[in-house]
């Protein structure tokens, strides 16, 4: 008799609805490992693209021979990207996120010209593994013209993410120009020395880098005080301003 209301308590409980509460916990743990594989996965994609890119050019490279790099089916990576040009996209975008994280710990009372010179570096150190693909894409890039697109698009975007990681605002007019000129001043240039630089401490970067920014300042004068620091006065605008205000104490 215990056997059978032990039975059906333990079949009553099993058959108990759950709570909204429940379902919405069971629900929520569920995206969760959905998201976490997915992310893994986007990232394996993401990883074997760039391998493949490197090691067979872009226009061997397909979605093919990435799923096979990845370990993954051609459906499971079509569930995550269209095409390859996506991969570039996601692998931009991931690389601007750690961008991020890296500049969490930027001093704040650092001039902005400083700030931005850290976040670029931590960026290049962070990303020399990709540094062989990206040699073949801007190979590539002037015969591709959606390829082309893709790139200029991304270097926009690391820009702006750069600007806004140092603390500098990258929105509006102002934003823009700011955006447009880091993009096309400092780090178009500073990208192509970064390419070929083999010292093991990014040293030519550094020095293509420290220049491109004393170079941005000079170009963006009083135009862009959120980037250029003020201008020292010189001695005869110090003399004028010294004549003016004994001029004014003897009136």
């Amino acid at each position: 008799m215990a056997g059978k209301t032990k039975s059906r308590a333990t079949a009553s409980a099993k058959g108990r609805p759950r709570t909204t509460e429940e379902t919405s916990e069971r629900s929520a743990r569920r995206r969760a490992s959905r998201g976490t594989a997915s992310a893994d996965l986007r990232g394996r994609i993401i990883d074997a693209a760039l391998s493949v890119i490197a090691e067979r050019g872009w226009r061997c490279a397909d979605i093919d021979a990435v799923a096979l790099a990845a370990g993954v089916t051609r459906a499971e990576f079509l569930r995550e990207f269209d095409s390859l040009y996506e991969v570039l996209i996601a692998a931009s975008r991931r690389a601007n996120a750690a961008m991020f994280e890296e500049a969490a710990d930027l001093d704040p009372s650092e001039p902005p010209r400083e700030r931005l010179f850290a976040v670029l570096m931590r960026r290049f150190e962070t990303a020399a593994s990709s540094r062989p693909a990206l040699k073949v894409l801007m190979r590539a890039a002037p015969f591709d013209p959606l390829l082309g697109a893709v790139m200029l698009r991304n270097l926009a975007l690391f820009a702006r993410h750069a600007l806004e990681a140092a603390g500098i605002g990258a929105h509006g007019l102002i934003g823009l120009a700011r955006v447009k000129g880091l993009a096309s001043l400092v780090l178009a240039p500073v990208i192509r020395v970064w390419l070929d630089d083999a010292t093991p401490d990014l040293a030519r970067t550094m020095a293509a880098l420290d220049q491109a920014l004393r170079r941005y300042e000079r170009l963006a004068g009083r135009l862009d005080p959120a980037i250029c620091p003020p201008r020292p006065a010189t001695s005869d605008a110090a003399d004028a301003a010294d004549s003016g205000a004994s001029a004014s104490s003897t009136r």
